[in-house]
């Protein structure tokens, strides 16, 4: 991080972030063209406040990506807990799980609604991970492997 000029402040909160600068919790500023944010995924307090099974936080849905306490709500993505997988490291909050869930969800609300069986979802192990460089590389990793 030193090689890249960046800076690590730990144990601080964003108080504001403006066009220019994002102000921290010491009264510290960080100017700045772009401020990333960058965060773990939380259930939202809509969640709480529903009716609907919740595992985790989060809406809890089984195989099919189906609510398991309302059969017509389907869900996906990062504000859902798969019943099966909630005692195993995946799958994680990460996009690609919810970009692969869209046309599980798309098609079993199709087969839900003209009764026929549904299709079963089953996350994938892994998937590829990237980290910008600062300098035109990255480093990646998937199954464990770092290149």
């Amino acid at each position: 991080m030193k090689e890249r000029k960046i800076e690590f402040r730990g144990n601080l909160r964003v108080v504001e972030v403006t066009p220019e600068k994002v102000i921290l919790s010491d009264g510290s500023e960080i100017t700045c063209d772009v401020a990333v944010w960058a965060t773990g995924a939380d259930p939202h307090g809509v969640t709480a406040e529903s009716d609907l099974d919740i595992m985790k936080g989060f809406f809890r849905v089984n195989d099919f990506l189906q609510s398991t306490s309302h059969p017509n709500v389907f869900g996906g993505g990062d504000c859902i807990t798969m019943e099966n997988y909630a005692d195993k490291p995946f799958p994680t909050k990460a996009g690609v799980y919810a970009v692969r869930e869209g046309p599980f969800i798309t098609q079993n609300i199709f087969k839900f609604i003209s009764k026929q069986p549904m299709v079963k979802y089953v996350p994938q192990d892994g998937f590829l991970s990237l980290m910008m460089c600062g300098d035109g590389e990255a480093i990646g990793s998937k199954f464990g492997i770092c290149f």
